[in-house]
């Protein structure tokens, strides 16, 4: 699988080294076709396209498989959907990863407080990539981490703990930017998810800290409340985190897309599609494919799988089930009701379906099951599975379903000392 990113450092950047600002010395040294730093608009496209392929790529698919929405047949799926997930698996979601977090380190580094508009948006990126790596392999490297040009090669690994509250304070920290006026350089169509609209990311930033809040509600109380808060202001304005690919060529299609082109062994899981069938879903044949006579047959339906399709890192519907579930948890049965509903009506509306939703009695099983239905292929459902055990899933091995990524096999190879112990994985 190919990933399109394209860096754009511009030749214009040799006019930061003018012949009247250099000794003669200075001059020889300095190699004008290899700059040492890229400018702004060159570093925030390829970070937002690493974070959205690798949610809408290997995420996808391993989770997927995972919670049984989705089912490996051949060769390397074969094997990840019978959990032989093996530390060379998780290599490229931690790469893309942390390539999108250097990116996004430098466009802090050189936005400084005179573009904070750029500032904001690459702290939003930063806290999504740290949420989505410590929820998917637990204590990380992050306060020595993307440093190797300073001479850190062997960072340490911060807490799962540490790693969330840093989280909240990025996302803090971006709000405040991104409401602050921009003296300097403006993001524009190098942003390619929200096109430099500093109100969108604000909304997105409140989005994500509900989710996050959400994340360690278990062993912070606290966190409940604080997703209510933000979720419930997020709600005002916000459509939708997502990136669109253009589709024009076989590298810059949608990842599904380039997936079930290229490799094609996986498909849709009869077991979420049994789930759906029996309360006669509407979403069925936007997941499904229902050509062949007698229903499902194993082939996806059009739902994010046009070249030119969307990667949604969070939903406006991920927002109502935060905020069910939450209010479920706080004993408020009404609000938690009313939220469940619209949450499925929102799932309807954002995948084209049409259909009426109405509970008979509220409960978590039934939040859980109609998240589980809305956030189809969405990494996010098997961090959810994980915190709640629901749906009840029975494991392909008999044994157990996974519960975090192995630390990869690169960082093992080169920063073995501190990678923390997890026995004896191939």
């Amino acid at each position: 699988m190919k990933i399109f990113v394209k860096n754009r450092i511009a030749l214009i950047t040799l006019s930061l080294m003018t012949l009247q600002n250099c000794t003669f010395n200075e001059e020889i040294n300095t190699d004008p076709n290899n700059p040492k730093t890229a400018p702004l608009n060159a570093l925030l496209t390829p970070a937002e396209m690493l974070v959205a392929y690798t949610w809408g790529g290997n995420l996808s698919r391993y989770n997927g498989m995972f919670v049984q929405q989705l089912e490996g047949f051949d060769r390397q799926a074969a094997a990840i959907y019978q959990y032989q997930f093996k530390r060379s698996d998780t290599d490229d979601p931690w790469d893309n990863l942390y390539r999108a977090l250097l990116n996004a380190r430098d466009v802090i580094k050189l936005g400084g407080s005179t573009s904070p508009h750029y500032t904001g948006i690459a702290k939003v990126l930063t806290a999504f990539s740290l949420g989505t790596l410590t929820s998917h392999y637990g204590d990380i490297p992050y306060t020595e981490g993307v440093k190797g040009d300073i001479g850190v090669l062997q960072p340490k690994f911060d807490s799962q703990q540490s790693i969330y509250l840093n989280i909240q304070t990025l996302l803090d920290e971006a709000i405040i930017e991104l409401a602050s006026d921009n003296v300097g350089l403006a993001p524009g169509n190098d942003d390619i998810i929200y096109k430099g609209d500093p109100s969108l990311w604000i909304v997105a930033a409140k989005a994500l800290k509900a989710r996050y809040y959400l994340h360690t509600a278990k062993v912070d109380p606290t966190g409940y409340t604080n997703a209510i808060i933000f979720a419930n202001d997020a709600l005002t304005s916000f459509t939708g985190f997502k990136l669109t690919f253009d589709g024009a060529s076989a590298t810059t299609e949608a990842p599904w897309y380039q997936w079930n082109s290229q490799r094609g062994d996986i498909i849709p899981n009869s077991f979420a599609y049994d789930l759906m069938d029996t309360i006669s879903d509407p979403r069925i044949p936007k997941y499904f494919d229902l050509t062949t006579a007698g229903g499902f047959n194993g082939g996806f339906g059009t739902y994010l799988q046009s070249p030119s399709g969307p990667v949604v890192m969070m939903a406006r519907s991920e927002l109502y089930f935060i905020l069910a579930e939450a209010y479920f948890a706080q004993g408020d049965l009404g609000n938690a009701e009313t939220n469940l509903e619209l949450g499925v009506q929102e799932s309807y509306s954002e995948t084209g379906s049409s259909g009426t939703y109405n509970v008979t009695t509220v409960t978590l099983e039934e939040i859980m099951l109609q998240k589980y239905f809305s956030m189809y292929l969405s990494p996010e459902v098997w961090i959810d599975w994980r915190r709640t055990g629901l749906p009840p899933i029975t494991p392909t091995d008999n044994v157990a379903v996974p519960r975090k990524y192995p630390y990869p096999q690169k960082e093992k190879n080169y920063n073995g000392p501190n990678v923390p112990d997890e026995g004896n994985i191939p």
